[in-house]
């Protein structure tokens, strides 16, 4: 097996857990507030943040598709937080959502380089 593939697949498992946890941390099961709305950063990050999720599940079958939207999902939503504050802004996990597409994409093109 890729060590790409294997780094990947086990950094995408255990984000894509972290990331259920804290949804179910912070109560999105239970419901939000009465009358509380959701502006359009917010939107936009989680719709984001869900791109990266689906592109680490997609990347097991996939690791060029896979590792592209892990990698969109997770430049795009540094780039909402860190361009209204005028610097570089998140945590390790966002990063590591980074590096997890750029192992994916890694795998698919070491394999690739063999086959031909």
């Amino acid at each position: 097996m890729n060590i790409f593939r294997l780094l990947g697949r086990a950094l995408g498992s255990f984000l894509v857990i972290l990331i259920f946890l804290l949804l179910i941390g912070e109560g999105v099961y239970e419901g939000l507030p009465t009358g509380y709305q959701f502006n359009r950063t917010e939107i936009l990050l989680f719709v984001f943040l869900s791109l990266s999720v689906l592109g680490m599940l997609v990347a097991w079958r996939n690791e060029l598709w896979g590792g592209a939207f892990t990698l969109a999902g997770g430049l795009l939503f540094i780039a909402l937080e860190s361009i209204p504050k005028g610097r570089l802004t998140g945590g390790w996990v966002f990063f590591a959502i980074l590096l997890t597409g750029v192992l994916f994409l890694a795998s698919h093109y070491t394999t690739r380089q063999r086959e031909i």
